[in-house]
């Protein structure tokens, strides 16, 4: 906004920092005007201020004003959370108006000339501006940028584009009420305009809640005030709360093979302690007969059961993860190599696990007697380049037993296949989703993102 403020000469009640006095809890303002030029009087075209209130002005970092003294421009940086930088810029462009000393443009276009830039002073403004900007990017900071622009010249959506694209492409910027209202051409901004000259920039990191014009005559000045609201996230960071890995279970009840293992094993288990047996007699015990030994009795049979049902889970399956996805085939390969590798060490005379060796013949139903080196190494070698192919074909192998498992499901369930299948493709996104959260959390925490890479309307890679 323009403030129109000679600061050599107003007093101090009347300055923004003291007129403001008592509107809100806190505030940090800045104000600033053109240091060449004196009125003679407390008035003074040009100037701008920024005012930021409340919460947000104990994060009030540092100001910085047009290097020029001209008032072009005023900044305050703010800094939030985990070194998060946003400044608040207040811009002002002349008008291109010749009608006495004390304009704006007359008053830039005398300084300017006394300095050897022989060029528009609202052409300066757009370079300088940008420059200043471009700084303040390369020092990692976000920019809000609002400002009288005075581009009533640019009076149709193709003249406008022209204008401002180029610009804003360059800086990295975004208009807030095309982008919010998706439309081209928006209302004047000024009584006696015909087309847009006030507006608000923001860099893309930061999101548009809302954003509009109001009427005229709303505030006081012959412009409209234009607003936006954002996410105060996006200004002073957040600190988002830990996450929560759900850990896997080894039983799943909607499987049916594993469901049936565990069934069979809590079952044997129970029946070898006799545990059965004891839930049967009390059982039959009337609660007249029932006496607090029994219901020791009974906490100790529960306590036993309950053991035996986390044995029973953890023999369910094993939780193993790696690059390739599981599948009854990709098992199977895997086993038969180890299998044959422990059997050549074994004839080799290694230490080896003689019960594992047992445990994978019965799994695999190889029933042959101990064979020759020779042969065992054959095998091994033959299950070795089983194994790789396997491998290669392991999402294949994935796909074709899922769809076992859903027809397995559904089968067990009366449910439709489609249904299981888009069910089976849900959890496994979302298992996918929190072992890459896991490997953040774990190796993957002390690497950070350095670069995004982003392909512009053109094709340039930026």
């Amino acid at each position: 906004m323009e403030e129109g403020q000679n600061l050599r000469l107003t007093s101090n009640e009347q300055t923004l920092k003291n007129a403001t006095a008592g509107w809100w809890e806190s505030r940090k303002t800045h104000q600033t005007y053109n240091r060449h030029f004196n009125t003679g009087r407390p008035d003074q075209v040009g100037g701008t201020s920024v005012t930021i209130v409340n919460t947000l002005s104990h994060r009030a970092k540092q100001v910085a004003d047009d290097p020029s003294g001209l008032g072009r421009w005023t900044s305050i940086m703010i800094e939030g959370k985990h070194g998060m930088k946003t400044r608040i810029v207040s811009a002002y462009r002349p008008c291109k108006s010749r009608s006495g000393l004390e304009t704006a443009y007359t008053q830039h276009l005398i300084y300017w000339d006394s300095m050897d830039r022989y060029e528009d002073p609202r052409n300066i403004f757009m370079q300088d501006l940008k420059q200043a900007i471009l700084e303040w990017k390369e020092q990692g900071e976000q920019i809000i940028l609002c400002g009288d622009f005075n581009t009533g010249d640019k009076n149709n959506v193709h003249t406008a584009s022209e204008f401002w694209n180029p610009w804003l492409e360059e800086l990295d910027l975004i208009d807030v009420h095309k982008t919010s209202t998706g439309m081209d051409w928006l209302p004047a901004t000024h009584e006696r305009g015909s087309s847009q000259i006030d507006y608000i920039f923001i860099s893309p990191s930061i999101r548009i809640k809302r954003a509009g014009f109001l009427p005229f005559s709303k505030f006081p000045g012959d412009h409209r005030a234009i607003w936006v609201d954002i996410q105060t996230e996006d200004i002073i960071g957040y600190n988002a709360p830990k996450l929560s890995i759900a850990s896997a279970r080894r039983l799943k009840s909607d499987h049916p093979k594993i469901r049936n293992k565990y069934l069979h094993f809590l079952k044997d288990s129970l029946i070898k302690e006799g545990l059965l047996d004891a839930i049967t007699w009390l059982n039959q015990i009337t609660p007249s007969d029932w006496t607090s030994s029994h219901t020791s009795m009974y906490d100790d049979v529960s306590s036993r059961i309950k053991l035996h049902m986390t044995n029973a889970e953890r023999e369910c399956r094993k939780l193993k993860t790696g690059d390739h996805p599981f599948s009854a085939e990709l098992n199977r390969a895997r086993k038969k190599k180890f299998l044959w590798e422990l059997v050549v060490k074994d004839i080799l005379g290694l230490h080896v696990p003689k019960r594992k060796i047992l445990k994978l013949k019965k799994y695999l139903k190889i029933k042959h007697p101990k064979p020759s080196l020779k042969i065992a190494e054959r095998a091994r070698d033959k299950a070795r380049k089983q194994y790789k192919e396997v491998k290669r074909r392991s999402k294949q192998l994935r796909v074709a037993f899922r769809d076992q498992l859903a027809m397995e499901r559904a089968t067990e369930n009366n449910t439709k296949i489609a249904s299981e299948i888009q069910n089976i493709m849900h959890w496994e996104e979302i298992k996918a989703m929190h072992q890459k959260i896991k490997y953040m959390q774990g190796r993957g925490r002390g690497e950070s993102t350095t670069a995004v890479i982003i392909t512009k309307k053109s094709g340039q890679k930026k």
